[in-house]
């Protein structure tokens, strides 16, 4: 529990950082859109980093897949309720969106983000919720080596 407890403290004291200062998040939204041309096919965010990911996908217009990893987009008063654009939705330019989360990841505290995130244009939320990441839950690396992860990459990246 002690290391558990250090990992949602670490992730989480980022968030206000984040949520509360115009430039630091202008600053981080605009790394990723940098990285974002016509050849992208697939944005993949891991905690912290998929909730800058969600923001900055709503200023693209770049059809990408979106891959959320142990992301704590649903969490009400924390991070959802002050999300932009408001009210959180699925961003027009997200072609397809899975979100994995171990039911161990106390940051992806609610596993199943599609009631919360409506769709313009019928883009739908998979949400796999049944990964094991062992001793690390939150675990970035842990995500990405599990098969259903790599499944979800490969149709994002093989897929038009």
């Amino acid at each position: 529990f002690a290391a558990a407890g250090r990992t949602v403290h670490h992730a989480l004291a980022q968030v206000p950082r984040y949520l509360d200062d115009p430039t630091i998040r202008a600053t981080a939204q605009g790394r990723v859109l940098d990285l974002i041309d016509t050849d992208t096919q697939l944005v993949i965010g891991h905690s912290l980093g998929s909730v800058v990911a969600y923001e900055a996908l709503h200023h693209t217009s770049q059809p990408t897949a979106f891959i959320t990893l142990g992301s704590p987009l649903g969490m009400r008063t924390l991070i959802y309720d002050k999300l932009q654009p408001k009210p959180p939705s699925i961003p027009t330019s997200v072609t397809t969106w899975h979100n994995f989360a171990d039911t161990d990841d106390l940051v992806a505290a609610v596993l199943d983000l599609a009631p919360h995130f409506p769709s313009p244009n019928g883009t739908t939320i998979t949400t796999n919720s049944e990964l094991d990441n062992d001793a690390k839950p939150h675990d970035a690396v842990a995500y990405l080596t599990k098969k259903s992860v790599g499944d979800a990459v490969t149709a994002a990246l093989t897929t038009g």
